[in-house]
């Protein structure tokens, strides 16, 4: 794939050079020297940007999940006062307080 095309590819998955920079470790000399004067990307890059999307999109997905079920859970009223009572204690969401007993418990 060419320097161009690879601008494009980034552009349909919403993501920018600086992202890639950051978010798989390349320097900005590297593919500023490599891949835009070369006007070739790496089929190794290309391959772990695919892996990074895919992974993106699976976590988007999970915390959608997430969320949708973290919705839909019905508390009785007198676990909702307590969670209530501690989270304002805390300085956090109710959200976020059962999701920290979730998660100390698991």
């Amino acid at each position: 794939m060419n320097y161009n095309e690879f601008l494009d590819y980034l552009k349909e998955n919403n993501l920018t050079v600086r992202q890639i920079e950051k978010e798989l470790g390349y320097s900005p000399k590297s593919i500023q020297n490599n891949w835009k004067k070369k006007d070739k990307v790496p089929e190794k890059a290309l391959t772990t940007i695919k892996k990074f999307l895919k992974l993106k999109k699976q976590d988007l997905k999970i915390n959608t999940l997430l969320n949708t079920d973290i919705n839909n859970v019905q508390l009785p009223s007198h676990i909702y006062k307590i969670a209530k009572e501690k989270s304002l204690k805390n300085g956090i969401t109710i959200e976020e307080y059962l999701s920290s007993l979730i998660i100390s418990k698991i």
